[in-house]
């Protein structure tokens, strides 16, 4: 960070580049010790998104049911989260004060940012939806993994190539298309992180607007989370993951794809295989809604993403 700042000093005009805006909130919340998604200290009185994921942690870590996200994506750090937290406190041998400074907003990632989520098996006609797709992500999102289509009666339809990597674990934004490091991508409660975890509604639409970002078929969106991260977050904290791909210059199928900004990338041929399998199910491909809030349609599939090598420790 020391290094960062000296930068930032020496060359003022890179300041207003977005890309570093971006990496320099990043390290000014480094600087005061909050790991992300948390960027401020919180205590009682204070509301937001960040406080609504801070009590999701806390009630993890205390067995409670994960809580509903209000429509407003914000939520209110009162007396019974107050409570909360102290007993988290107690629990995990921090200072016990009610509030969130960077030892107890680490200890709750470390312990809780992480579902347990499980794909059940289930069908997605035992669900009331057409089809599913379950992809299984390792903890290091850098490496591409296989999902699987099924119909409605759990019938593998195909499996094809995906990447759930959002953008890099510092946040900051490179020159499209982005092909990445080895790094684990940033965390999935920060804008443009990593694919959420978890079981989510989600739908066919018509393709997006700008083909050399999205590719030109018809994407999948996911709507509304169901369990795990993804009911925290979808959509009122996030919104506006995909299924889609994209025209990536210099790159051919077989080779590794781009990090996204939060959405699935697949190959194109996978990307239309899919839309055009979809068809055959009787899978209306809606007109593109541009996002999952206030949604119109009712979602006619299902996607569930689960880890593979991680256990929750609480």
């Amino acid at each position: 960070p020391d290094r960062t700042w000296l930068k930032f000093l020496s060359e003022p005009r890179s300041l207003f580049q977005p890309a570093n805006m971006k990496l320099l909130l990043l390290q000014c919340a480094g600087a005061v010790g909050m790991p992300l998604p948390f960027s401020r200290t919180l205590e009682e009185g204070m509301t937001g998104s960040d406080v609504c994921i801070l009590n999701a942690f806390v009630q993890r870590s205390l067995g409670q049911p994960a809580p509903v996200t209000p429509d407003s994506g914000s939520c209110s750090f009162d007396s019974d989260l107050k409570a909360a937290v102290t007993s988290f406190q107690t629990k995990h041998s921090l200072s016990v004060d009610g509030i969130v400074g960077p030892k107890s907003a680490q200890a709750a990632v470390d312990c809780c940012a992480l579902d347990g989520y499980k794909d059940s098996g289930a069908s997605a006609g035992s669900l009331g939806y057409k089809y599913k797709v379950h992809i299984s992500v390792l903890t290091n999102r850098s490496s591409e993994r296989q999902g699987t289509l099924y119909d409605a009666d759990n019938n593998a339809i195909f499996s094809f190539t995906a990447r759930l990597h959002g953008r890099r674990s510092d946040g900051s934004e490179t020159a499209w298309p982005d092909f990445g490091v080895n790094d684990a991508g940033l965390i999935e409660f920060a804008s443009s992180g990593n694919t959420i975890t978890g079981l989510t509604e989600m739908d066919l639409n018509s393709p997006e607007g700008v083909p050399k970002l999205y590719g030109p078929y018809n994407v999948n969106r996911a709507v509304k989370g169901l369990e795990g991260n993804s009911k925290l977050m979808l959509p009122h904290i996030r919104d506006g993951i995909l299924i889609h791909t994209g025209e990536w210059p210099g790159w051919s199928e077989g080779q590794a794809m781009p990090n996204s900004n939060g959405c699935i990338h697949v190959w194109p041929s996978t990307c239309k295989r899919i839309a055009d399998e979809l068809a055959k199910l009787g899978v209306e491909a809606r007109p593109n809604t541009g996002g999952g809030k206030d949604y119109p349609y009712k979602p006619q599939g299902l996607l569930s993403v689960d880890h593979v090598d991680s256990v929750v420790v609480v």
